[in-house]
């Protein structure tokens, strides 16, 4: 599971969320999952939206998350989930990069794909 939180967020405040979302998931469920954490720069949330609407404009993707701006490497990282649709993620991946990097110029970016497997 990956949950998107301020990244002012401490250390130990991160432990306490990711330790309760878990065990309210078994609690529930009766399944152990592992929690992902990823931190949000308010701050950048037109370049996060930016980012989603690149990706979101091709068939089979439904969302983005761990949108992550690097500047110490001047690098972008970010998750795509798609649907079982996408059958060339390659050619997707190409076409969202070559989108995004008139934004992003001088950066490495970087992408990563999540299934969507709730359907």
């Amino acid at each position: 599971m990956h949950v998107e939180i301020d990244g002012s967020f401490d250390a130990a405040a991160i432990h306490r969320l990711s330790y309760a979302v878990q065990r309210a998931v078994l609690d529930a469920f009766h399944v152990f999952l592992t929690v992902g954490i990823y931190a949000v720069d308010p701050a950048r949330r037109a370049d996060r939206d930016a980012i989603e609407a690149a990706a979101k404009r091709r068939p089979g993707v439904k969302a983005v998350h761990g949108v992550f701006f690097d500047d110490e490497r001047a690098a972008v990282s970010f998750d795509v989930l798609v649907d079982f649709t996408v059958r060339d993620r390659a050619a997707l991946r190409d076409a969202i990069l070559a989108d995004l990097a008139p934004r992003f110029p001088g950066r490495t970016l970087s992408l990563n794909f999540d299934t969507d497997y709730s359907d």
